[in-house]
């Protein structure tokens, strides 16, 4: 929630992932969704993740881990 609160972002990106699928959300951050990939230009990368009730309980860990480290996921 608190993203934008310390910069301007130039450039938002919203990405719709699945929840399990972490190789795409590291390719993403690896590629074309790198936040330095313009140099001077501010662009914020967040990643759009809904979680059927059904799945919510073995994922809740393991996406608490990714935000963690990468704080990107919404």
């Amino acid at each position: 929630p608190d993203k934008c609160r310390e910069r301007t972002p130039f450039l938002v990106l919203l990405v719709v992932t699945a929840p399990e699928d972490l190789a795409a959300r590291d390719a993403v951050r690896r590629t074309w969704g790198n936040e330095s990939a313009v140099p001077g230009l501010s662009v914020l990368r967040l990643f759009l993740l809904g979680k059927h009730p059904a799945f919510s309980a073995e994922l809740r860990p393991v996406l608490r881990e990714e935000d963690e480290l990468h704080q990107d996921l919404l």
